[in-house]
């Protein structure tokens, strides 16, 4: 228990780093669209008028397309531009810059919803997006791994994109307290970075160490849903 602590504390402090850096990447970038605002004041105008006409939710338009939420967005439509660009071979100095800008998403939307503020939709939406990036990769890079490891990681990912719908149902009808989370654990974001370590290293045509980084990758969903039942239903946790 005390070695799995330890793991986990040296996993929240590298996280912890990446999260610095990128806010202060994040906050320069915010500086820069501030000044820019008054230019295209007008614009942006016209447009939360035209979103009102098309989505007349006041719910959706600020949750729905809350910045941070966009960014999960894109990660999930760039896992489906990289599926067709790998089924119909594109060269690799496309793909390699594509591929790790998708996987920074996944760290630019955390960053931004914390300091921009989270929303109930975002917990659903970014696993979710997730688990649409990692197997529309899985899918076009199945002919690299191998049989078991890529029907093991398709069903966990099917598995754990129902998790986050759980616990909006379990707050729903009362089962957990209103302030449980859906979000990823750091187990969860730990196996999605193994994940994302293995699918560059396939890409990058060596199929046995990518192979041995995905299998890396169950244990950390294993004990990422384990922690999640631990937090939902506030039993001790046993890890």
């Amino acid at each position: 228990m005390t070695v799995l602590n330890q793991l986990e504390t040296t996993l929240a402090r590298a996280d912890g780093l990446l999260e610095r850096a990128l806010r202060a990447l994040i906050t320069a970038f915010h500086t820069v669209k501030r000044k820019r605002e008054n230019a295209v004041e007008r614009f942006r105008a016209s447009e939360a008028r035209l979103w009102e006409k098309i989505l007349d939710t006041t719910f959706l338009k600020e949750e729905l397309f809350a910045e941070a939420n966009l960014w999960s967005f894109l990660r999930a439509f760039l896992g489906l531009v990289l599926l067709s660009l790998i089924t119909y071979e594109a060269p690799l100095a496309v793909i390699l810059p594509l591929l790790t800008f998708a996987i920074l998403t996944d760290r630019i939307d955390g960053a931004v919803a914390r300091m921009e503020g989270e929303t109930v939709l975002g917990e659903i939406i970014d696993p979710w997006c997730d688990k649409v990036f990692a197997i529309a990769l899985f899918i076009a890079l199945s002919p690299a791994i191998w049989t078991p490891v890529f029907l093991a990681l398709i069903i966990i990912e099917g598995a754990l994109a129902t998790a986050p719908l759980f616990v909006v149902f379990a707050k729903f009808v009362t089962w957990v307290p209103q302030n449980t989370s859906a979000k990823s654990n750091r187990w969860g974001k730990t196996k999605f970075l193994l994940e994302c370590a293995g699918l560059i290293v396939l890409a990058l045509q060596f199929s046995e160490f990518g192979n041995y980084l995905l299998v890396a990758a169950i244990p950390f969903a294993l004990m990422s849903v384990f922690r999640k039942v631990s937090d939902v239903f506030h039993a001790p946790r046993v890890v």
